[in-house]
């Protein structure tokens, strides 16, 4: 299609050039015609599921593609938040920005104090209670693994006329190695988050995860190496302005991205929390997982565990309940019984009546729901494939409800343009193994560590639009991510 005006005319001279799929072609010109005119501009370029090619197709609602457009480049180039869910404090607007710093304060404090023998500190292993009334905010210190589900009963059954919230901060990682323990953690590349729930009814109100990737691209290396300072700046996005929101951070040379959106879907789905099955006293919905899990000291039991190759996670912690303590599991995957990407959440205890019962049993992660109810994460959720090449391929058959409405409405395939985008790269850099050992030196270490020999690809590099003013361009960060082992 070209729009071009006759040299000395006032008017504009559009030539489409269409070609059939039997392969005949045909131009159509036309001269200023406002029906012609509103037409095309309904044709959009999108991706055709299941390849890495694009075409024009029809759009009833052009302005809805430009919109999902817009937003999925603005997540990917950090020049946005994603909000993907808002929760309420029940708290008055004179005593939010007291919380607030009274919460921040809190998160400092337990940051100094170092767990006896660890090097991390105890606030990863303690929880915030705060009781606000109308005119006091109290902050008072649990010790998380001497906490009991029937505690949070307790304060469910409290005819306390304050608003109680509980505040937890969480590191989540495999068991580490024995060697250089900073260099395995980019590596394990582990979570690091914080879930704020109303105690009352165990709704949430603010969630917040993100890799070691995520929080050193965001905030940079913290001084001294206190990750508690990844906690702080996370509250500070999700908390400000009166508003308690949960925010997904885009992804940053991080393979592990996808398993961030599992997670947080999980947390804010409502009809998760709603179908939970109860088992006696100890079903918790899971935003109270989060905040009374205890993980133990991070790198000595496998909290958490993600393969990209089975494109499966799970999330283990400890609930103490009538003075048993139980293995809480949340886990996502594919089975034979359930082909799609689903979720189960757990109990183990061997010898325990509630070994191996289920509290959420195969409960698919329907794209069809997120379309609908959740534009923002749906889009974040399908940014991962950009950066994970196993979730790329999983997308059209392990996802519920991709086919439906990818095929009712074009504009939902929209994120599969990075396919379209970067498969000549990815193409080039595969037969290029040089240049695609340098790319991912750069992305680990900068430049500092290139030889003479991958320095000299550079230039290669800058004329594939994968490198620009001394760093990665999004298309570098994406593939050396992607073609990552």
């Amino acid at each position: 299609m070209q729009f071009w005006r006759p040299k000395g005319e006032t008017f504009w001279k559009i030539t489409v050039e269409m070609s059939g799929r039997d392969g005949a072609s045909k131009e159509i010109v036309s001269l200023n015609e406002p029906d012609f005119l509103e037409h095309i501009t309904h044709y959009k370029n999108c991706p055709i599921p299941g390849t890495p090619t694009a075409q024009f197709v029809y759009l009833d609602n052009p302005n809805e593609y430009e919109n999902i457009s817009a937003e999925f480049w603005d997540f990917l180039a950090r020049r946005s938040k994603a909000i993907v869910a808002s929760g309420n404090m029940g708290i008055p607007s004179h005593l939010m920005q007291i919380v607030r710093l009274k919460m921040l304060e809190w998160i400092s404090r337990e940051g100094g104090i170092r767990v006896p023998s660890q090097r991390m500190p105890r606030l990863f292993v303690d929880t915030c209670l705060i009781c606000v009334s109308e005119n006091s905010v109290e902050i008072t210190t649990l010790a998380r693994e001497f906490l009991h589900i029937e505690d949070l009963t307790l304060l469910k059954e409290s005819k306390t006329r304050s608003r109680v919230l509980l505040f937890s901060a969480f590191w989540l990682s495999q068991k580490y190695p024995t060697q250089n323990r900073e260099k395995f953690l980019l590596e394990l590349d582990p979570l690091f988050g914080f879930c704020l729930i109303d105690a009352r009814n165990g709704e949430l109100i603010s969630f917040g995860i993100r890799t070691i990737r995520q929080c050193l691209a965001a905030y940079g290396k913290p001084w001294r190496n206190d990750v508690s300072l990844f906690i702080s700046e996370m509250l500070k996005e999700s908390m400000s302005n009166g508003v308690a929101r949960t925010i997904l951070a885009p992804p940053a040379l991080n393979a592990n991205y996808a398993v961030v959106t599992w997670i947080t879907f999980a947390c804010v789905n409502e009809l998760f929390q709603r179908t939970l099955k109860p088992q006696q006293d100890c079903c918790v919905t899971i935003p109270e997982f989060f905040v009374l899990g205890y993980s133990g000291f991070p790198g000595e039991i496998n909290s958490f565990d993600f393969s990209r190759r089975a494109q499966s996670a799970a999330v283990n912690l400890k609930l103490a309940c009538s003075d048993e303590d139980l293995r809480y599991i949340l886990r996502f995957d594919l089975s034979h019984a359930q082909p799609v990407l689903h979720v189960d959440f757990q109990i183990f205890c061997p010898g325990h009546t509630l070994d191996r019962k289920k509290l959420l049993d195969h409960a698919p992660i329907s794209l069809d729901d997120l379309w609908r109810s959740n534009r923002t994460l749906y889009i974040g959720f399908l940014a991962a494939g950009g950066y994970d090449s196993y979730f790329d391929r999983l997308i059209e058959r392990g996802l519920e409800g991709f086919h439906r409405i990818s095929s009712e409405n074009a504009a939902a395939g929209y994120p599969l343009i990075m396919r379209v985008l970067s498969k000549s790269e990815e193409d080039w850099l595969l037969a290029n193994k040089r240049h695609l050992a340098a790319l991912e030196k750069i992305a680990n270490d900068g430049l500092k560590t290139l030889t003479s020999e991958e320095k000299s690809s550079i230039p290669e590099l800058v004329s594939r639009k994968l490198f620009r003013d001394g760093g990665l361009t999004l298309l570098g960060e994406m593939l050396s991510t992607r073609l990552r082992p």
